[in-house]
């Protein structure tokens, strides 16, 4: 199918979506879902302490702090779950750093990131520099929170159907902003835990 096609089709679904709101369409309510099995966050190579999980407004929210066995490389990870896509979708992973005085920029150089379904930016400030990787997704896989991403939130609207909304995000910490050693470790840790949380997610 031509990609202009495809755009229409999802911009149709996006306006039937809105309209759906309006009459008050939308899935039930449930309680979100998180993957609580320390299985799922296990990564060869790192170690990794138990999770921190707070829970309000109907969103889970879930942190795991990961060291490489070698100590050179330290992340945290961040999952973020809710039955209400809004509560996920709506602000990019970026916000938030934006938002504490971090200035933001793309950082792709030099990074062989497994997958499309993910973004990474550098956040800097006079404290220090983090690169983030993120990615978005639910019971289908990692879709993203951009067309895609909504247009399955509003089917799932329209049908009544509960689905289980996530971002994830992995915080590496840099020694300079050019500290190749951690953005290649940190590539690869993202790589395979998005993966198995995704995975946990199509159960």
């Amino acid at each position: 199918m031509p990609a202009t096609n495809r755009q229409l089709i999802l911009a149709a679904m996006l306006a039937v979506g809105v309209a759906a709101q309006v009459v008050g369409v939308g899935p039930p309510a449930a309680t979100p879902r998180w993957p609580a099995s320390p299985a799922v966050f296990e990564v060869a190579g790192w170690s990794t302490g138990d999770p921190g999980m707070d829970s309000r407004a109907g969103t889970v929210f879930v942190n795991r702090r990961y060291m490489s066995t070698d100590g050179r490389v330290g992340a945290v990870l961040g999952l973020v779950t809710s039955t209400d896509a809004k509560r996920v979708y709506r602000a990019g992973a970026d916000v938030p750093f934006a938002g504490s005085g971090y200035s933001i920029s793309t950082a792709t150089e030099g990074l062989a990131l497994g997958s499309s379904d993910r973004s990474v930016f550098l956040a800097s400030r006079a404290g220090g520099s983090v690169l983030v990787f993120a990615t978005h997704g639910e019971r289908r896989g990692l879709v993203g929170n951009g067309l895609a991403g909504w247009a399955f939130a509003i089917f799932d609207g329209l049908l009544g159907r509960s689905n289980d909304y996530f971002e994830a995000t992995l915080v590496v910490s840099l020694d300079s902003e050019s500290d190749a050693t951690a953005r290649r470790a940190g590539a690869v840790l993202a790589d395979r835990v998005f993966a198995q949380i995704a995975e946990w997610y199509a159960r």
